[in-house]
């Protein structure tokens, strides 16, 4: 998402904003600009000028409340078309009058494919009005953001009980609805169940997070949750006060979340009130099917939960263990606690593991002797079986200030495992989250091939060294053949190989151990993190970001 860095939007200023936008960017936002405050002439034509490769526009928290129904009306019919994603958050849509509503409910872009309308207090109209507004949204709609609008209640004095009424207005097409943080824990049980029953069948993920279920009796969520439609595969019940909840109470609850689910978010709930034992027990209840299963933000890290979970019965592809609390303090550096590298190891079948803290880069020094440990056992062990170095290590994925803190320490005593480390650092061997291989120039890989054959005078270390250079070979002669233009480019690199004689490895050139680059990339471990960013999909297995 490309973002206007102004705050005064005018005719150079705007035209000078589309100019630096990235070439494949497809997102622009706005959000919190103050475009209310333009004459409504100017905002119609920036909103027109939008480039048609832009699909996502974030106009988020520009106060349109206050301005006049035909205002905004005016403003949206006049969006570009290629627009099909509109983030309309925090824009005081409560300030109008029923008919209104519904009118600028309808000039949403017909061609929209989603929507979040998220905190704009929509709880203060009757039902009526929210069925007639609801019912004028785009009708191909597939993913829809209603959450933080206080449905739950009218004008938050009165228990909304006709709330299925107002759900079943919702397009038609809606795959993907959030009704978070909406004080759904208001309405009775029989108007939540029929609430969540007349849901249409087209949905197949649903956030009831942050809704405080957990003040009510178990007896409560079990009949909302079995009021789930079959269809549903992917449930977010996170922050929902479990920690409210007795020990069996918490087991049984585990037991009644739909078995179809395939994705589950049971964030922020204070699971860490809860004893290990006790935990173990839930989590064995939990769906077979699971494919994610999202536990962050549960206070894990100050309790061993290693027992708890081997309990989880089903083959996860994604964990995600984030801000738990895992780190510890040794010589006033942080480091990741004895507690997650145990979960890690008891959950080696989970094909990506994520871990998002707080990480000082003052534990580079750290980081190095570990990386040096994982080199150091994978070469000098033998008959070590993959299943093994997988249970005891895990992969670096590094941003480009922590990779040059690493090169550029110097470690005597693993002199040539440094210069391995080195290496594999610069030909992206050992990830890098700032720089993808595409992105290495001839200078990074004659420093890797230097690095390597340095290395290689250890005769252990130089079979795995001889494997990686062929690589590069490999790569090198690839990469010339498809791009001739660029073969110059490549010069000095086939220059370098060619003195060296390489031949190609035996066919299993390291037979009682993982294959370095293959270990390396499946497993990762400590990603230096600046804030803390959501993980983006594709990234390697095992995540631990600090």
């Amino acid at each position: 998402m490309f973002d206007y860095s102004g705050y005064v939007l005018s005719q150079t200023a705007f035209n000078n904003f589309l100019s630096k936008i990235p070439p494949n960017e497809t997102g622009l936002s706005f959000k919190a600009k103050l475009l209310s405050y333009l004459d409504i002439m100017e905002l119609c034509f920036y909103m027109s000028r939008i480039p048609k490769k832009i699909n996502k526009l974030d106009l988020t928290d520009n106060e349109f409340g206050n301005k006049s129904k035909d205002y905004i009306i005016a403003m949206l019919m006049s969006i570009n078309p290629s627009v099909t994603e509109l983030v309309f958050d925090n824009n005081s849509l409560d300030c109008f009058n029923d008919e209104e509503l519904a009118e600028i409910f309808q000039a949403f872009p017909r061609n929209l494919l989603k929507l979040s309308i998220r905190n704009n207090n929509l709880g203060k109209y009757s039902t009526a009005a929210l069925q007639n507004a609801f019912k004028r949204l785009p009708p191909d709609l597939i993913t829809l953001d209603i959450g933080d609008n206080n449905l739950g209640t009218i004008l938050m004095s009165t228990v909304r009980e006709n709330l299925p009424e107002v759900l079943t207005s919702l397009p038609v097409k809606i795959q993907f609805l959030t009704l978070q943080n909406n004080y759904l824990f208001v309405l009775s049980e029989e108007n939540i169940c029929t609430s969540l029953k007349v849901l249409h069948k087209s949905i197949v993920s649903l956030d009831l997070s942050t809704n405080n279920f957990g003040m009510n009796p178990i007896n409560y969520m079990q009949s909302l949750l079995s009021s789930i439609d079959p269809n549903v595969t992917e449930l977010c019940f996170g922050n929902n006060m479990l920690d409210e909840l007795t020990d069996d109470e918490l087991i049984e609850l585990f037991a009644a979340f739909p078995r179809n689910l395939k994705r589950l978010s049971l964030s922020d709930n204070n699971l860490d009130k809860f004893s290990a034992e006790v935990l173990g027990k839930a989590f064995a209840k939990l769906p077979p099917g699971l494919k994610d299963l999202d536990m962050s933000g549960n206070g894990f890290g100050v309790k061993p939960l290693k027992l708890a979970f081997s309990k989880l019965s089903m083959q996860l592809d994604s964990l995600n263990l984030s801000y738990n609390s895992f780190t510890q303090m040794v010589d006033d550096i942080e480091h990741p606690s004895d507690d997650a590298v145990a979960i890690i190891t008891v959950m080696q079948p989970v094909k990506k593991i994520t871990i998002e803290e707080d990480f000082s880069l003052e534990s580079t020094h750290f980081l190095t002797y570990h990386l040096l440990d994982i080199l150091k056992e994978i070469i000098f062990t033998d008959k070590v079986k993959p299943a093994l170095l997988k249970q005891k290590f895990n992969h670096f994925e590094l941003n480009d200030r922590l990779q040059a803190e690493l090169i550029h320490k110097e470690y005597p005593s693993y002199l040539h495992l440094n210069h391995l480390m080195k290496g594999l650092l610069l030909n992206f061997t050992i990830g890098n989250q700032d720089c993808y291989s595409t992105d290495t120039d001839e200078k990074r890989i004659v420093d890797a091939i230097n690095y390597f054959i340095k290395a290689a005078e250890d005769p252990k270390i130089k079979p795995y060294v001889d494997y990686l250079l062929w690589e590069i070979k490999k790569a090198n002669i690839i990469s010339s053949s498809k791009e001739k233009r660029e073969r110059v480019k490549y010069n000095s690199i086939e220059q370098k190989l060619e003195r060296l004689n390489l031949i190609p490895p035996e066919n299993d050139p390291i037979k009682h151990v993982v294959k370095i680059q293959h270990y390396l990339e499946e497993y990762s471990f400590f990603k230096e993190m600046e804030g803390k960013e959501k993980t983006e999909d594709g990234l390697p297995s095992i995540q631990m970001f600090f």
